[in-house]
C-alpha cells in the first residue's frame, strides 16, 4: 500500500484508505532520516483530513530527536516563505487536484479490428460523432462473462481532477483508471462493479481470457495503395494489360485517322502525276512528303491504309479538291492502336503519372523499378503464411535504412543463418526475387531485397517507415487473420527476437510497448494465456524491455508452429508437471488477483471514456475489465520542501527507499515541536518592498482556497481596501474549479466595473498564480500584467526572465529600460531555475506565473498582489499604463497531431521548413519582420501549440489560417 502513493515528488493517497495516521507517521520518519538538519518546517491546508495527517507527521518526525518548526494552516506560499526565510527544509500537508491505453477498436463498415489507444481514437471523433456508427469498441457482458464487440454511442473527455491509479494483475496485466472509475472484482460469487479507490491488494479482477476474431484477409493492391505516396515512389513503373488500356485510351484521340483509297482513285492519282511530268521523287520534293509516303498512296500494297493528312497533301499538291476525291475515293477509315507512340512503349506508365481514376482501372498489372522489369512484381498481393513470416522478420530484425531496400541484419551462423535461409526462401516464394547479402563487421551479415516496389510495400503500406526498434508495430489488419497467417507473423517475430528459456516456456522481447501490447492482444484471439513484464535494459541506452512469456504446456502446444523451428526448441519440454493455480473463468473472462495498486502521474491533463450498451469495456495490457462510475474520493498528501524553497528532487527518492524500509525507531531523546506564526513575519518581509501610499481598493477571487485564511489580515495589515469572493474556505471550492481563466472570471470582472475597485485578482488553488483584472474590467495575460510590474520595479541593470511565448511589447519595455533579457522555456520549474541562477529581479510567464528574484525565487500570488496594489496606490491606472504601451494582438491555438510521434515529427519537419528560424527546445520561433509565429510540441498532450502575434487583428486572422493549415496538412502526411 505504502508504495503506490508515492508519485513523482510528492505522496498523494485516499484518506483513510491508502493515506492513514500510521503511514503519515512513517512518512515523518523518512523525512527526518533524509533531511540533515535538526528542525523541520511542518505547514498544512485547511482539508478536515489535514490535522490528524500533520500530528502523525510530526509524531514521526519528533521520534527520531529531531525538532518542528509548526507553521499551522498557510497557503502554499507562505510554507516555502517560512522554508525560506528559515533556511530550513519543511513538509507541507495538502492535496492537488488516461489516454495512453489501449484497447481493440472494430471497424465495422470495414469489417476490421484495430489496436488503438484509447485517447488518440476518442480525440479524433470526439468533434465529428457521426462517425462512431461505423466503430465497436471490445466489451463483456458482467451476468456470462462473454466478451463482445458493441457499437460505440458516444465518447468523453474529462479533464483530470482526481488521482489516477495503475492497477498490476497478476501476469501483468495492468490499467490506468481514475479512483472514480471502477472495474469488475469477483464478489460473493458474482461479478460486480467497484470504484478504483475501493480496491485493495488481492481483489480477484475480471480481464479477458479469449477475445473474439473476425476473419477478414486482404488481398493488397499495390497500385491502390502505393498511389498516395508516388512522389516519393517516383521510380515505380507498371506494365500490363491494364496499362496498355489506359494508355489506348490516353493517345486514341490523337491518333491520325488512317484511310483506304480504292484502285481508281489510286490510278487516278498515278495518271495525273504523270500528266505533270513528275517522277515519285520529285513530286515528294515539291509537294513535300516522302517518297516512300507516296509510292504507299498509289500502289497500296504494303500498306492499304495511309494517315489522312498525308493523302490530303498528296492529292492537293497534285491539283485536287482533297475533300472531294476523298469523299469519292475513300474505301474505309482506320486509327491504328500500335505499340508505340513517340518512342515509347505503350505497356508501360509510371505510377505518378496515374491519375485518381485511372488508378481505379488498374487491377492487372506488375511494377517494377526503373531498369528492373526482370524483378517485377504483380499488383494484386496475397496474404501467405511466407509474407506473414517475413513481416515478422522484418519486426525483429529489419530496417529501412538503405534508400529503396528493405534490410535485415543478423548473424552469419548457427541459429540466425536459418533465419536468413528462411528469409531468401519467403522473399523469393512471395516476390520471385531473390535477396543480397552483405558481409559487415562483427561475423554479421545484411541480407538485403533491393526492390523499391517492395520497399513501398514495407514503408508505405505496412507503415513501418525507418522506425527504431522502440517504435516498431504489428501491422493493424493482423487481428482479423486466420489461425496459420497469425502463427506465421508471430513465429517470424519470436525466431528473430524471442528465446526459449528454462525450458519450460518461450518469450517474446521488445523495445517496444505498443508492438507489446499488438503481441498480447493477439495471444488474447488466440487463447493463449500470458505474462506481461517490463524490465530495464543493461545497455547504455536504458530502453524499457517489454517481455511476453508463454508458460503453460497448453498454451504452448497452441502455438507450436511459432517455437518448433527454433534452434532451443528440443530443450522446451511438454512433458513436465506444474503444480499450477487453476484461475477462476466466467464465460470468456479470467479472474486476476490485484499485485499493486500505484498512483501514477497521468499521459495528459484528460480521460477518456466509451460508452456502449452496459457501459462496460475491456482497455488497458491484457484487457481489463472496466466501467464508468464516479464516487469521488477524499485525498490528502504531503508536498517536501528544500530550505531554498525549491522541491525534493534527489531527496526524495531516498526518502521513500526509506519509508518503504519500515517503521519508524523511536529515538531516547524525542524532539519537540515549535509553533510560530509565519503570517507575520511574511508581512514583515514583504512590506520592506512595498509602498501603499494612497487608498487601493481590489476585488479578490478565491474560490474558497486556503488563502482566505491569511489574506483579510494582509490586506488589513497593509491598508488595502477588499472585497473577497467565496471568502469562506471551502474544500470543495463551492463547485468551481479555482481556475482564473475564462468564465470562470466573469463575476470578478463585473465587481470590478461595479466596486469601481482599482483592480481585481483571481488565485489558483494554491495561490502561487494570480490573474489581474484591471480597472475597466479587463481581463489581462501574463504579459499584460507583466509590462506593468517591469515598468513600475525593475530598473536599468537589472535581469528579467521571460518566457518565448511572451509579448514583444514586454521584452521592448525591459529593454527600453536597460534591464538584460533572459530567455526560458514554457514551464514552471524551468523560469524558477532561470530566475535562481541569473539572479533576476522578475521572471513572468504568459500564464500568470510571476518570481520576484529581488524576494525569493519561487513564485507567490500573493506577494503579486501586494506589489501591483503598491504600483496602483502611487497613482498609477493599470488601464493608461497599459494604454501607452502598444501591444500587438496575439492568439494561442491547439492543433490535434492524433499522437505524440506525429507531434514530434510535425516539429521536425517545421524546423525543415524554416531552417532560419529560432530554435527552442521543443518547437521553433519564425520572425517575420514585426510579427512571430511559435510552433511547438505540448508537453501534456498530442497536440501542436501555435502562439501566433501580429502586427493587427487581419494579419492575426491571415497568419492563424496560414499556419493552422500548415500543421493540419503535416499532420495529416504523418498520420
Amino acid at each position: 500500500m505504502l508504495d503506490r502513493i508515492f508519485r513523482a515528488y510528492d505522496i498523494r493517497g485516499v484518506y483513510g484508505k491508502d493515506l492513514t495516521e500510521e503511514i503519515a507517521e512513517k512518512i515523518g520518519y523518512a523525512t527526518a532520516a533524509v533531511v540533515e538538519d535538526e528542525e523541520i518546517v511542518v505547514g498544512r491546508d485547511a482539508r478536515s483530513s489535514s490535522p490528524s495527517l500533520t500530528q502523525a507527521l510530526i509524531k514521526g518526525i519528533t521520534n527520531t530527536g529531531k525538532n518542528v518548526i509548526l507553521v499551522g494552516a498557510n497557503p502554499n506560499p507562505l510554507v516555502y516563505y517560512a522554508c525560506w526565510s528559515r533556511h530550513r527544509p519543511g513538509v507541507y500537508t495538502t492535496a492537488s487536484v488516461d489516454g495512453s491505453e489501449y484497447t481493440l477498436v472494430k471497424d465495422i463498415r470495414r469489417n476490421q479490428i484495430l489496436l488503438v489507444k484509447v485517447g488518440d481514437f476518442i480525440r479524433k471523433f470526439i468533434n465529428n460523432k457521426e462517425n462512431l456508427k461505423d466503430f465497436a469498441v471490445l466489451s463483456f457482458n458482467p451476468e456470462n462473462g462473454r466478451v463482445s464487440f458493441k457499437p460505440i454511442k458516444n465518447v468523453f473527455i474529462h479533464r483530470i481532477n482526481e488521482p489516477l491509479y495503475e492497477l498490476k494483475l497478476m501476469y501483468g496485466k495492468t490499467v490506468k483508471v481514475t479512483a472514480s472509475h471502477s472495474v469488475y472484482v469477483f464478489r460473493n460469487n458474482k461479478l460486480v462493479c467497484i470504484p478504483t479507490s475501493d480496491l485493495k491488494v488481492g481483489d480477484l479482477v475480471a480481464t479477458a481470457n479469449i477475445i473474439p476474431n473476425v476473419i477478414n484477409v486482404p488481398r493488397i493492391n499495390l497500385v491502390k495503395e502505393l498511389w498516395p505516396y508516388r512522389n516519393e515512389l517516383r521510380t515505380i513503373i507498371l506494365s500490363g494489360s491494364d496499362v496498355l488500356k489506359i494508355r489506348i485510351k490516353r493517345i486514341s484521340p490523337k491518333r491520325k485517322k488512317c484511310i483506304k483509297l480504292s484502285e481508281e482513285g489510286r490510278q487516278l492519282l498515278i495518271k495525273i502525276r504523270k500528266e505533270k511530268g513528275l517522277s515519285r521523287s520529285k513530286a515528294a520534293k515539291l509537294i513535300g512528303i516522302s517518297p516512300t509516303t507516296i509510292q504507299r498512296i498509289e500502289l497500296g500494297r504494303t500498306r492499304k491504309f495511309v494517315r489522312e493528312d498525308y493523302i490530303r497533301k498528296y492529292v492537293q499538291g497534285l491539283g485536287l479538291d482533297a475533300d472531294e476525291f476523298l469523299k469519292k475515293f475513300a474505301l474505309e477509315e482506320k486509327r491504328f492502336n500500335g505499340r508505340w507512340i513517340d518512342g515509347r512503349t505503350l505497356n508501360t506508365i509510371k505510377l505518378k503519372d496515374l491519375t485518381k481514376e485511372e488508378v481505379e482501372e488498374i487491377k492487372d498489372c506488375k511494377l517494377h523499378g526503373k531498369g528492373y522489369p526482370q524483378n517485377s512484381i504483380s499488383n494484386i498481393i496475397e496474404l501467405t503464411p511466407e509474407f506473414m513470416r517475413l513481416i515478422g522478420y522484418y519486426i525483429a530484425e529489419g530496417n529501412l535504412e538503405c534508400e529503396n531496400r528493405v534490410c535485415f541484419t543478423l548473424g552469419r551462423e548457427g541459429h540466425e543463418k536459418f533465419i536468413v535461409d528462411d528469409i531468401i526462401y519467403c522473399s523469393e516464394k512471395c516476390f520471385n526475387i531473390k535477396p543480397k547479402i552483405y558481409k559487415i563487421e562483427r561475423n554479421r551479415i545484411k541480407v538485403v531485397i533491393d526492390n523499391v516496389v517492395i520497399y513501398g510495400i514495407f514503408s508505405k503500406i505496412l507503415k513501418f517507415e525507418n522506425k527504431n526498434s522502440n517504435t516498431k508495430r504489428l501491422p493493424e489488419f493482423v487481428y482479423t487473420l486466420p489461425l496459420e497467417l497469425k502463427l506465421n507473423l508471430l513465429k517470424g517475430i519470436f525466431l528473430g527476437d524471442g528465446t526459449i528459456f528454462r525450458r519450460r516456456g518461450i518469450k517474446f522481447s521488445t523495445t517496444s510497448k505498443e508492438l507489446a501490447v499488438g503481441i498480447s492482444y493477439l495471444l488474447l484471439q488466440l487463447g493463449v494465456l500470458h505474462s506481461f513484464r517490463r524490465e530495464l535494459s543493461r545497455r547504455k541506452n536504458r530502453n524499457t524491455i517489454y517481455n511476453i512469456c508463454i508458460l503453460r504446456k497448453e498454451d504452448l502446444e497452441k502455438i507450436e508452429d511459432v517455437w518448433k523451428d527454433h534452434w532451443n526448441s528440443k530443450s522446451l519440454s511438454l512433458t513436465y508437471k506444474v503444480h499450477e493455480k487453476r484461475h477462476l473463468r466466467i464465460g470468456d473472462l479470467i479472474l486476476l488477483p490485484i499485485k499493486e495498486i500505484k498512483k501514477v502521474e497521468p499521459s495528459s491533463n484528460y480521460v477518456y471514456d466509451f460508452s456502449v450498451e452496459g457501459e462496460t469495456f475491456i482497455a488497458g495490457i491484457g484487457g481489463v475489465c472496466c466501467h464508468n462510475s464516479h464516487n469521488p474520493p477524499e485525498y490528502n498528501g504531503f508536498k517536501f520542501i528544500r530550505s531554498d524553497g525549491t522541491s525534493f528532487i534527489d531527496e526524495y527518492i531516498k526518502l521513500k527507499e526509506v519509508a518503504l524500509s519500515g517503521g519508524p525507531r523511536k529515538s531516547e531523546c524525542p524532539g519537540v515541536v515549535v509553533e510560530e506564526d509565519v503570517l507575520e513575519s511574511y508581512i514583515e518581509t514583504v512590506s520592506k518592498y512595498l509602498k501603499i501610499e494612497n487608498r487601493v481598493k481590489i476585488v479578490a477571487e478565491t474560490f474558497g482556497g486556503v488563502v482566505n485564511l491569511v489574506l483579510p489580515k494582509i490586506l488589513e495589515t497593509l491598508n488595502v481596501e477588499y472585497e473577497i469572493l467565496h471568502p469562506e474556505i471551502r474544500g470543495d471550492f463551492y463547485g468551481i474549479r479555482p481556475e482564473p481563466k475564462g468564465e470562470n472570471m466573469l463575476t470578478l470582472r463585473r465587481r470590478v466595473l461595479e466596486e469601481k475597485a482599482d483592480f481585481g485578482v483571481a488565485f489558483d488553488g494554491d495561490a502561487d498564480r494570480s490573474v489581474f483584472v484591471d480597472d475597466t474590467g479587463r481581463e489581462l495575460t501574463g504579459s499584460l500584467a507583466g509590462i506593468v510590474f517591469v515598468k513600475h520595479l525593475v530598473k536599468k541593470g537589472d535581469t528579467v526572465v521571460l518566457t518565448y511565448d511572451t509579448a514583444t511589447a514586454l521584452r521592448k519595455v525591459a529593454e527600453d529600460i536597460g534591464a538584460k533579457v533572459i530567455w526560458s522555456r514554457v514551464g514552471h520549474g524551468f523560469i524558477e531555475e532561470k530566475v535562481r541562477d541569473y539572479c533576476a529581479a522578475i521572471g513572468i510567464e504568459q500564464s500568470s506565473h510571476f518570481y520576484f528574484g529581488f524576494l525569493y525565487p519561487f513564485s507567490d500570488g500573493i506577494l503579486s498582489t501586494l506589489l501591483m496594489a503598491s504600483i496602483v496606490s502611487q497613482g498609477v491606472r493599470i488601464s493608461e499604463t497599459l494604454s501607452e504601451v502598444p501591444v500587438k494582438p496575439m492568439e494561442k491555438l491547439y492543433i490535434n497531431a492524433g499522437s505524440d510521434q506525429v507531434k514530434k515529427r510535425v516539429v521536425e519537419e517545421v524546423r525543415k521548413i524554416y531552417p532560419e528560424a529560432e530554435k527552442l527546445e521543443d518547437g521553433i520561433k519564425i520572425y517575420l519582420e514585426d510579427e512571430w509565429v511559435i510552433i511547438r510540441e505540448s508537453q501534456t498532450m498530442p497536440e501542436i501549440n501555435l502562439v501566433i502575434e501580429a502586427r493587427n487583428e487581419k494579419r492575426l486572422e491571415k497568419l492563424k489560417n496560414e499556419y493552422v493549415m500548415l500543421i493540419k496538412a503535416l499532420v495529416k502526411k504523418f498520420i
